[in-house]
């Protein structure tokens, strides 16, 4: 029978807090951090996921502890993405409840070795084995994180499989009061289409400026330049009918408006 002794408790209440003290922010280093406080892992990666009646789209993805030796991260995400449309398991992301599992619990090892996604990623980075979080509430995939292992690390355990899926609930329900879809984001997007016509493009801006980001690091995250930024922030001054970002910030505030997305 698997437990938890006395310390490992511990360990798993610390872990838990720490997911619910990061900020919109730091979350998802944060929740790398929790993990590998309860399991040990050579690296990890995660994306969220933006749900559509017919796709589930992966966004901003992230990596953990990347060694500067591997291929670059941004390479083998790209990589990552594409061959993994075919991978026998991506059915899974309709189901309407969270998912912990390892690779093995779904696959064989002969049958993992000798695919194309192995061969293409997981090989060039020295990692054998991965255990998956995919983190759903209210019918939304939030995110995904993974966790590798080279071959002499071993596959995850069942005791530590254990772990991680008391842990998830708390991760899944932080993470959906990040999510660009949950219900509270959905409002604030409709209100500030319909009362300021703001568009898509607006309305993230929008919400990283009123986090305090500097254009480079909202230019960063959008993927566009910084002299583009500027102009889409005098725009949105002008639809909104207030003379700076501040003033902007604050008006969001007091109506209630204030997009917060991971």
């Amino acid at each position: 029978m698997l437990y938890l002794d006395e310390n490992e408790c511990h360990v798993m209440t610390m872990a838990v807090l720490k997911c619910y003290e990061a900020s919109v922010d730091e979350y998802r280093q944060a929740v790398f951090e929790a993990l590998e406080s309860l399991v040990p892992f050579a690296c990890g990666v995660s994306f969220i996921l933006l749900n559509k009646n017919d796709d589930k789209r992966h966004v901003r993805p992230m990596s953990y502890k990347w060694s500067f030796t591997m291929p670059s991260f941004e390479e083998m995400a790209a990589r990552a993405l594409r061959l993994g449309k075919s991978y026998p398991y991506r059915s899974l992301e309709w189901r309407r409840e969270s998912l912990v599992f390892r690779d093995t619990d779904v696959l064989s090892e002969e049958f993992l070795e000798s695919s194309d996604f192995y061969q293409q990623v997981r090989k060039p980075i020295g990692m054998h084995y991965s255990c998956k979080l995919w983190l759903v509430k209210n019918d939304l995939l939030l995110g995904k994180f993974g966790l590798l292992r080279p071959k002499e690390m071993g596959n995850f355990t069942e005791q530590e499989l254990m772990k991680l899926r008391c842990i998830e609930p708390h991760i899944a329900q932080r993470l959906y009061a990040f999510h660009p879809q949950n219900d509270r984001n959905q409002r604030i997007r409709t209100v500030l289409k319909q009362r300021f016509r703001l568009t898509e493009r607006e309305i993230q801006i929008t919400g990283l400026l009123c986090r305090g980001w500097s254009n480079r690091q909202i230019s960063e995250r959008v993927n566009s330049a910084e002299s583009t930024v500027k102009k889409h922030v005098y725009t949105i001054c002008k639809k909104m009918k207030e003379p700076n970002r501040a003033s902007v910030m604050c008006r969001c505030v007091l109506e209630d408006v204030m997009p917060l997305s991971i």
